[in-house]
Order: structure tokens, then sequence, then C-alpha cells
């Protein structure tokens, strides 16, 4: 038997970070996230919070510089434990490994999204992050590459710095369609179900909902039932699919009298 299965099934029994103290090294953890050797969907729910302390990038607008949540129907236990090794990352100095762990944390570990090749949605994700930024593009990619624990992260960020640019594509006006961050039409469909039977009151954030590879987010907090988020789920669906895929936006979205921006996509992270 291969090493990262013993490691996988380690990692599931007790736990990332757990398996980190007890021996297992902190490269073949991060190894089994990175590699998707783990899988997300243990039908485990609620709410998993990423908050890498003592992470100095933040002057390069980094979210994960803070707090930022999902509340999942899927993948609660994957979610934890990749926060929980981006703090043990953040405080070893690895901060290009937060950074990488924060894409697997916001895209639910989706073994497509998070591939390491030049067209997955993390490392375009990444790419465009790197031309966004403030400061040169280049200062960026060093300070991710000289704090990355190993040659697999950096090889993510070179991959990154070479992706092309985002293209959207409008189809109505208050409904945008997006070609990228397509979300499995699947995932979405049982993720719109269960949101409309989620009579549940939602208050703050986190902003983002997840079923397996599928998110739902809005733009700010409001005070609404779960449920609210529905139709405009289903009018971008309705829209927007194509394929077995989705992934778009609505405008002016109520949610008990807020007014929001809603997102059906792969990503707990805009749309």
């Amino acid at each position: 038997m291969k090493y990262y299965y013993l490691l996988f099934f380690a990692a599931l029994k007790f736990g990332l970070c757990a398996s980190v103290a007890g021996g297992i090294s902190y490269e073949d953890s991060i190894a089994a996230v990175l590699q998707n050797h783990l899988d997300p969907n243990d039908n485990s729910s609620g709410v998993a919070w990423f908050n890498a302390t003592n992470y100095p990038l933040d002057h390069f607008g980094f979210e994960e510089s803070g707090e930022y949540g999902i509340y999942t129907y899927t993948s609660l236990n994957y979610l934890t434990e990749v926060a929980n090794l981006a703090t043990y990352a953040a405080s070893k100095g690895f901060y290009g490994d937060v950074v990488l762990l924060f894409y697997k944390f916001i895209y639910a570990g989706d073994k497509d999204n998070t591939a390491f090749n030049s067209s997955s949605d993390m490392v375009l994700d990444i790419g465009e992050r790197l031309r966004n930024n403030k400061r040169d593009s280049s200062d960026l990619l060093d300070v991710l590459m000289n704090s990355s624990s190993c040659d697999e992260v950096k090889r993510v960020f070179e991959l990154a710095a070479d992706a092309p640019p985002l293209r959207i594509e409008k189809r109505a006006s208050s409904i945008t369609c997006d070609k990228r961050h397509q979300a499995n039409k699947s995932d979405c469909y049982s993720l719109l179900h269960a949101i409309d039977a989620d009579h549940s009151w939602k208050s703050g954030g986190p902003r983002h909902i997840q079923y397996r590879g599928c998110f739902v987010s809005w733009s700010k907090d409001a005070t609404f039932q779960v449920r609210h988020l529905y139709n405009a789920g289903v009018s971008c669906y309705n829209v927007c699919a194509t394929g077995n895929k989705v992934s778009c936006k609505a405008r002016g979205v109520e949610l008990n009298g807020h007014m929001v921006g809603q997102c059906l996509s792969d990503r707990a992270k805009g749309c």
C-alpha cells in the first residue's frame, strides 16, 4: 500500500493537524490536501472558518488575512481541517501554503476546480490576483514562492503567473452568466433543493452556503430565511446553465428587505 493511502486513513480518523502532531509530517499532510487524496464530501454540515493568524500578507489584499466562513451541507470536516492546517502553516511562515490552502477552502476541495493545471479555476484565480495586485505582480510572486514549503506549491504559483485573464458573458440585465467558476449543475440542483427546504434564519456571516462543488453567496450581511435564496438561485440556474455547468450573478435580489447581489458558482468568493 502506498504511503499516501496510509496518510489518507490516518488523516480521516484523527484529523490532519492531529496527524501532524502525532508524527505524520507537515509535508505529507499538505500533500494529501493539494493532491486531492482526501475526499471533501462526507456529508458533515455546519460552519467552518478560515482564520490564519500571524499572517503578514494583508497589504496584498488577501481576504484570508481575516476570518472567512462557509456554511456547508456536505464538507465541514474537510473544511475545518484545511483551515487548521493553514493556521499551522502560518505559524511556520509558509505563507504561500496559506494562500493555496485558502483557495482549497473556498473551492471546498473540488478536484477539478483545484487541479494543478493551467486551466483550473483555482490557478486562474491566483493568476488574476497576481495581475490585479496594487504592487508589482512579480514582487507578489516572489513573496509567495519564497514562503512556500515545497516545489509543488511553487509550481502552482508559476502556473498562475502565466494564466489567461477572466472573461465574462452577459445574458440579461439582472443576471450575468460567467464561463468561469462554473459549478457542477447536479451539485447546484441539490444545493438549491436543500436551500428551498431550509427554513432556518440567517443573520451576518458567513455569506456562503456550499453543497459539494456548488456555492450560493451573497454580497452583504442580511437577516432572512435561507429559503429566500432559492428564487434568485433558480433564475441563475435556468438562465445560465450550459451542459453540465452553471455560473452566474443575480443583481437586485431582495432578502427580507435587504438588496444584495447573489451568486451561484463553484467557489465561496465572489462569483
